[in-house]
């Protein structure tokens, strides 16, 4: 797998990425894909908006492709971070070279999908009660979720349980 490049700056409404070196435009596009960048600007939240973000993609001039945004950072820990970058302490370019550095010596998880199943009951509170079949809303949703667990069984799943939560590998 080829390495992405890693980028630290602000994400701005404008589908743009603030950074050290100035704006990159995030687009969603593979390089070398047939419609304009621009046409597939990079989706940002609203509450992430004007925040410091790690964003990796493939970087070709002022533009990153099949960008993803990995991290938002929290106002106060974007803000210490532009504040040593302007002091010349760190430089944004030197985290995002060790942040490449850490890619290719595999530190860093991919990004997983987390799908979660609610049952929604427990045994000591288990809802509703089906005279006729027998079954408690709880046993009714206990037995869907097991039935889900096994079609994912190459999944990692994690399950919460009467206020605790045990994850599993399966295999």
């Amino acid at each position: 797998m080829a390495l992405k490049d890693w980028l630290i700056g602000t994400l701005r409404p404008d589908g743009y990425l603030k950074t050290e070196s100035g704006k990159i435009l995030l687009t969603t596009l593979a390089k070398g894909a047939p419609q304009p960048p621009e046409a597939a600007t990079l989706p940002v939240v609203e509450e992430d908006l004007s925040k410091t973000a790690l964003v990796q993609g493939e970087l070709a001039g002022k533009i990153l492709y099949s960008a993803q945004v990995v991290e938002t950072l929290p106002r106060l820990t974007g803000a210490l971070i532009q504040k040593l970058a302007e002091k010349g302490i760190v430089s944004l370019t030197e985290i995002q070279e060790r942040l490449s550095e850490l890619e290719s010596e595999q530190e860093i998880a991919p990004l997983k999908k987390l799908c979660a199943l609610v049952i929604g009951h427990k045994k000591s509170s288990p809802g509703a009660l089906n005279k006729r079949a027998g079954l408690s809303e709880f046993d009714f949703n206990k037995d869907l979720a097991i039935r889900i667990e096994k079609k994912i069984r190459n999944a990692e799943y994690s399950e919460f349980t009467e206020g605790h939560i045990r994850s599993y590998q399966t295999t």
